[in-house]
């Protein structure tokens, strides 16, 4: 050649300057290709080292080379690209020389002669992924406000750490009122084989502080922090997010430093939508409570309605008959000796009515209750001639204790009702709970179910409400009862706390 400067003459007659310095594109941190557009099948000029690195291509051998051999994404659509360099940018997914699969912008720039441009490169695999990842925690989002109850956020919020974030070892703390602690409600299984049993957290944690103060806290090494809980633990970097009033987010690693200023932002994310749902599931839960409250109230106006139409009614009529009698025949003796059963009965009744009607709502709030000291009360108030209480527990329960006493004062006036006046009632331990046992007749099994509805009376003179009163205040205090047979052949009520 003339002027001494290697060429390469492409299949079209044209040549391209491969030794030609052109800093700038040697020097270009993404991988990038010099093409000759000028024939019919575009043709390599140059390739930078960028491009020959990560792709694992020599330089000097791939001049002259078709373009639609070097680039990854499909031909037409690379050489589309290369003839409109104008036209957008587009993503293409190739693997590199060390064989991993990497996400890029393709785009081209018109070089500085006609008919030639770059190709570039630029690696965005981390944004890709970044952007992969906030789509799946949107998606989340909607997951965990369409979740029913606060376990089921928590379980997804969870599992959502670990699958979508990538955080191994993650846990979730609920705030436990009764304890004043954090204790674990739902952790992955990489937690448990690192840690074992997670404990609860108190005040004096890292978790606490992140809880009390609202505000996240990053730990590089967990061993340096004055609030460690654990100074042997395996852990070294930890990520703590306060859920409001409703607990705390976890996330550990075995190495310092783990965390970097992306995890935190993806976990503040992670932690927020978490708060939400579980307001959401708590209002929901209040909801759906005062709603089986108002159900339990519309039951207890329909009962009472039915109350006052018949049970009340009864009597009512009764004593009006026996007012019109004496008025015809002038004997008042015996027909007021019925009306004033009657009026005693409706007293009775409406007592046991609005006793009925108090004890239905739910138990707010409790305090310890001594049942022995309770019964102790209970027995001497009534005195019963003949009849014996054996009192055979130390239990100590929560519970509002004016119920308590009108619930067992119910039961022993029944044992003693319906087992004689030299009855014998036993008050024990039971799994779980007590029972008050009698040695009476016992109660036969198929009206053992129905014994605790209003208006179902075992005897002629009872007005039905006492054990329907007991099955209530059971019921406000979320514990549950059981009718079954003593070990005399009597009544025995399990009542389990």
């Amino acid at each position: 050649m003339p002027d001494g400067t290697p060429r390469v003459t492409t299949d079209g007659g044209r040549s391209c300057d491969t030794n030609r310095p052109d800093p700038l594109f040697d020097a270009l941190p993404d991988p990038a290709v010099l093409a000759d557009l000028g024939a019919d099948d575009p043709t390599v000029c140059r390739i930078n080292d960028a491009f020959a690195r990560t792709f694992g291509y020599d330089a000097e051998a791939v001049v002259g080379d078709p373009v639609r051999d070097l680039l990854a994404s499909p031909p037409a659509d690379a050489l589309a690209a290369l003839r409109s360099p104008a036209a957008d940018a587009c993503e293409v997914r190739r693997e590199t020389a060390a064989g991993r699969a990497r996400d890029y912008l393709f785009r081209c720039v018109p070089a500085d002669a006609a008919d030639r441009v770059y190709a570039v490169y630029t690696d965005i695999t981390e944004r890709a992924a970044h952007a992969a990842t906030l789509t799946a925690l949107h998606e989340t989002a909607r997951e965990l406000m369409a979740a029913q109850s606060a376990e089921e956020v928590v379980d997804i919020g969870v599992h959502t750490a670990r699958d979508v974030l990538g955080y191994e070892m993650t846990a979730i703390h609920r705030y436990d009122e009764a304890t004043a602690s954090l204790v674990p409600a739902v952790t992955t299984g990489r937690t448990t084989a690192i840690l074992g049993d997670v404990p609860a957290l108190s005040a004096d944690s890292i978790a606490w502080r992140a809880f009390e103060t609202g505000e996240a806290v990053v730990c590089d090494d967990v061993r340096d922090h004055p609030d460690v809980f654990n100074d042997a633990t395996p852990v070294r970097s930890e990520m703590l997010f306060p859920l409001g009033d409703h607990g705390v987010l976890l996330v550990f690693a075995t190495e310092p430093s783990a965390f970097d200023e992306t995890d935190r932002s993806l976990g503040q994310l992670l932690a927020a939508n978490i708060e939400s749902a579980l307001q959401q599931a708590d209002r929901e839960a209040t909801l759906r409570e005062r709603e089986r409250a108002l159900e339990r109230q519309n039951e207890r106006l329909e009962e009472f309605a039915s109350i006052v139409s018949h049970d009340l009614r009864t009597p009512l009529d009764l004593a009006g008959a026996h007012l019109e009698l004496a008025a015809e025949d002038g004997d008042t003796g015996d027909h007021l000796d019925d009306v004033a059963a009657a009026h005693s009965r409706m007293s009775a009744l409406i007592d046991d009515v609005l006793t009925w009607a108090r004890e239905g709502d739910a138990v707010e709030a409790t305090e310890p209750v001594s049942l022995p000291s309770l019964l102790s009360e209970c027995w001497a108030d009534r005195q019963p001639d003949g009849a014996t209480l054996e009192v055979e527990t130390e239990r100590t329960v929560p519970a509002d204790r004016s119920r308590l006493r009108r619930l067992f004062d119910n039961l022993l006036d029944n044992a003693v009702t319906y087992a004689g006046p030299e009855a014998t009632v036993r008050v024990g331990d039971c799994d779980g709970g007590v029972y008050v046992a009698d040695d009476g007749p016992g109660i036969p099994p198929e009206e053992r179910d129905a014994v605790f509805e209003f208006g179902h009376a075992l005897a002629a003179e009872s007005t039905g409400f006492g054990l329907a009163i007991v099955g209530q205040i059971v019921e406000a205090h979320g514990w549950s009862i059981r009718l079954t047979e003593s070990a005399e052949g009597g009544a025995r009520f399990e009542i389990r706390f």
